[in-house]
């Protein structure tokens, strides 16, 4: 998905992607992300920090490196 065709989740989609985060729910994480992939709101600097993407990333950036990780489980 290119950079122009990005789309912006609802806050609570957003909300419970940080949340299953928080909780490491990799079950409901890994919902949420294929879902979120192409989502350009930007997440939030700590989280960033904390799955290891450059600060200013977006949601989608996340749930793309998310998605990725589960596939080669």
């Amino acid at each position: 998905m290119s950079d122009n065709a990005a789309t912006y989740a609802p806050p609570t989609v957003r909300d419970d992607f940080l949340a299953a985060i928080a909780r490491g729910d990799s079950v409901m994480l890994a919902q949420l992300a294929t879902n979120l992939t192409g989502c350009g709101n930007p997440l939030p600097s700590t989280t960033c920090v904390e799955l290891g993407v450059p600060v200013g990333s977006t949601y989608g950036v996340a749930a793309r490196r998310i998605v990725d990780q589960a596939a080669e489980r």
